[in-house]
């Protein structure tokens, strides 16, 4: 092939993907869940906080979930370039950079396919059409959904060419080179794509074969991205997710409508050609052990299990098997006239015809059986196997899928420049909950995919905030007085004004009377004796006499005053829709209510979900991979929704409320409680914070950040136990008089991480020269 010729391909590979998204004309190439709300918003984040923090590799970032290890965004891609990338170049805009880098990565597929499958000598219509199929498969959806499912893709078809490398041209560069950049594209996928190169190894050599070049080509990687996984996977030791029920009997059953290989969003997306290929793989002796095991990988979900590290069986566990179902539709193109199992076309096609409800796959079946069986010149039939490729492109991305419009932010973006270091709650915020308007912001929100487990339970546990989602794993912003209080939380966006706050500008309220960021307490109560109380007095001591480790009380005893209240009770059986308004009723704007009540769901697989005067809970069905496990809704009134009808809206479904309970407490409580706590005045940077105290006696110095590895304390010089605070935040005990407090954060393995990256990279470097000699 001329050198004019394969430039001319490549080029028309790489903007295939521009004019797909051209002919679909989103507005934005973006989707309107998890493309804005995490890979905006958390790589803006991340690309503001190596600014601010002049590093590559920063240790912490102050401004999500009151303060969090930034290793616990790296699911997003703290390494990827583009990420990298925009920290250079501030100026860009993120959404500009992240949407056309991931059209230049489908681009970018589509070369590393082509250029993989002629490696292999197929022919070149074969490597055209197979590779153009690509992106119209679940690659395009992703792209602009949940990126890091998919960008990990182009280096993946690289790893496998460098495969071929290694075996004939004896060079590991190019192997080593991709599989660097999977781990930082996206760690979460590399060891399946690990999976999918050792497959592929086998398959080219046997298992009776010399590993050595292969197994030291992993360990490179391995060391060279240690500076990414070491970290994280620290954090994650750290942060046990709690993993998805699982019912054992269902991960040994086999997925009859193959979700994982054809037509689904989260699987590969293939058409029914993809499934022919596995199917007559068996019958060929070359292909029969790689088909084999593909199969099982696809049919039974244990294996997605497996492969998802164990939290839930999820079809997106297999996408790094893609290569491998793409090298073998190739093979079956190029094989299957020459083969007496060519029978096993129409016989193949059964299955998928009869246990997949889809009206594409009868246009599919029947394109297959065209080009397969009667076609004779593969010029001209073989492109015929992109019209089912573009249908289920299509299919898979209607105008609802992309983004109409970024959220608007120009309120809080001005608020935040004139109020930089505010502590902002947005409560429409679905879109923002990770937003920090370019670090101005601090947020107690905050969602990441890596479990922040300690900081979950004091917010969900503990203050009870409202679970109005499926999971519990997002921290969303509430209108619990209690949250807001504790959390330092001065600005609240929302059409409801809170007890404490005054309206500032449209549905911006400020209070300017919540508890310091940091701050000194004279007054605590064990650990001990904060587990001995039952909700809510438990809520009343983390404000008046919070919990410290390893201390005794130095406060009163402890007094409850919550009284409990005789008001309407919302127990009763619910079968359908149902809303119920209480008008009479009146509330004191001056107390703080708290309604609580268990749900008992006789139809577990259907989620139940009771509205109480705009605030949400919501209990998931069991089915769901993000269990919730909500069956004690909370809900808080206080402010403005004291004044207005009580109303509840109980939606569709069978399910009993019961043990309806009111309390309610003084909302004076907050002010009273700020008159004892001892100001500290404190200079911030990323990772450091030096605080002056001046103390009246002994006292504890309390901080914003929940527990974890890393953190170290200095009192005048003098290295101190970091004290754990109302069980989740770091602190410090204090003696009476003037004091200089050093806090500082080193991400665990951080260090250690950089060191083996260095070390192997260098090697890596020598033992290439070394081979090459």
């Amino acid at each position: 092939m001329s050198m004019f010729r394969k430039t001319g391909i490549f080029f028309f590979l790489l903007v295939w993907p521009a004019l797909l998204v051209f002919v679909a004309h989103p507005i934005l190439f973006g989707n309107p869940v998890d493309w804005y709300s995490q890979h905006v918003v958390i790589g803006k984040t991340l690309r503001d906080t190596m600014i601010a923090s002049h590093s590559l590799a920063p240790d912490f970032v102050p401004q999500l979930f009151g303060g969090t290890n930034f290793y616990a965004l790296s699911y997003y891609g703290a390494l990827r370039p583009d990420i990298v990338f925009s920290s250079l170049f501030a100026q860009i805009d993120f959404v500009s950079i992240l949407s056309t880098y991931a059209v230049f990565l489908m681009g970018l597929g589509s070369i590393s396919a082509y250029v993989f499958l002629k490696q292999n000598r197929f022919s070149g219509p074969v490597c055209l059409v197979l590779s153009l199929m690509l992106p119209c498969s679940t690659i395009f959806f992703q792209s602009h959904r949940q990126i890091m499912f998919v960008s990990y893709i182009p280096f993946l078809f690289g790893m496998l060419t460098g495969i071929d490398h290694m075996i004939e041209k004896k060079k590991c560069t190019l192997f080593i080179l991709c599989g660097t950049f999977v781990v930082l594209h996206s760690f979460y996928f590399a060891p399946a794509s690990f999976l999918a190169c050792i497959l592929y190894f086998t398959y080219k050599k046997g298992w009776k074969t010399h590993w050595k070049p292969f197994l030291f080509g992993f360990a490179f990687i391995i060391a060279i991205t240690a500076m990414l996984w070491l970290p994280t996977g620290l954090y994650l030791l750290e942060n046990n997710r709690p993993s998805a029920p699982v019912d054992l009997f269902s991960l040994f059953r086999p997925d009859r409508k193959l979700t994982g290989l054809l037509y689904g969003r989260y699987g590969c997306g293939q058409p029914l050609l993809a499934w022919i290929s596995l199917v007559f793989s068996l019958f060929l002796k070359k292909t029969r052990k790689l088909a084999m095991i593909l199969l099982v990988l696809f049919l039974f979900p244990v294996c997605w299990y497996v492969l998802s590290g164990f939290l839930y069986a999820r079809t997106k566990a297999l996408l790094p098997m893609l290569p491998l179902v793409v090298l073998l539709e190739a093979s079956t193109l190029k094989n299957l006239k020459k083969d007496a199992a060519l029978f096993l076309v129409p016989v193949a096609l059964l299955w998928p015809l009869l246990a997949i409800r889809n009206s594409i796959v009868w246009w599919d079946a029947g394109i297959c059986l065209l080009v397969m069986l009667i076609g004779t010149d593969q010029r001209k039939t073989i492109p015929l196997l992109l019209v089912p490729a573009l249908m289920i492109w299509h299919a898979q991305n209607p105008s609802d899928s992309y983004l109409d419009s970024l959220p608007e932010t120009g309120e809080m973006t001005d608020w935040t420049s004139d109020h930089p270091g505010t502590t902002l709650a947005l409560m429409d915020q679905n879109d923002l909950v990770n937003e920090t308007f370019g670090l101005q912001a601090y947020r107690a929100s905050g969602y990441s995919s890596i479990y922040p487990a300690r900081y979950n339970t004091y917010i969900f546990d503990m203050l009870k905030n409202n679970i109005p989602i499926n999971n519990r794993t997002a921290i969303l912003d509430s209108l619990n007085p209690f949250y807001l209080w504790t959390r330092s939380i001065d600005t609240v966006r929302s059409e409801k004004v809170p007890y404490g706050y005054k309206k500032e500008s449209g549905t911006l309220s400020h209070n300017g009377s919540v508890l310091p960021r940091f701050w000194v307490t004279y007054d605590w109560m064990s650990e001990k004796e904060m587990d001995s109380l039952s909700f809510p007095d438990s809520l009343q001591a983390v404000v008046e006499t919070p919990s410290v480790s390893g201390a005794e009380r130095s406060a009163s005893p402890f007094t409850s005053r919550w009284r409990k209240e005789n008001l309407p009770s919302l127990d009763q059986a619910v079968t359908k829709r149902k809303k119920v308004s209480y008008d009479d009723l009146h509330l004191d704007p001056e107390r703080i209510y708290v309604l609580e009540m268990d749900i008992e769901n006789t139809t577990p697989d259907q989620p139940v979900v009771i509205d109480v005067c705009g605030m949400r809970n919501k209990l998931s069905s069991a089915s769901s991979v993000y269990y919730n496990h909500n069956t004690h809704f909370t809900y808080f009134l206080s402010g403005e929704m004291t004044s207005v009808p009580l109303t509840a809206d109980f939606r569709s479904g069978s399910y009993v409320v019961k043990n309806t309970v009111w309390h309610s407490i003084d909302a004076r409580l907050f002010e009273q409680r700020l008159r004892h706590i001892q100001p500290v005045t404190v200079r911030e940077t990323s990772s450091r914070w030096t605080i002056e105290a001046s103390l009246e006696k002994d006292g504890i110095l309390c901080t914003p950040f929940a527990m974890q590895n890393g953190f170290s304390i200095e009192v005048d010089g003098r290295k101190v136990p970091v004290e754990r605070i109302n069980q989740t935040f770091a602190g410090c005990a204090l003696s009476k008089g003037n004091h200089t407090i050093e806090i500082r954060f080193e991400a665990p393995g951080k260090k250690a991480g950089i060191i083996l990256s260095v070390s192997g990279l260098a090697g890596c470097v020598l033992w290439i020269r070394r081979k090459r000699k």
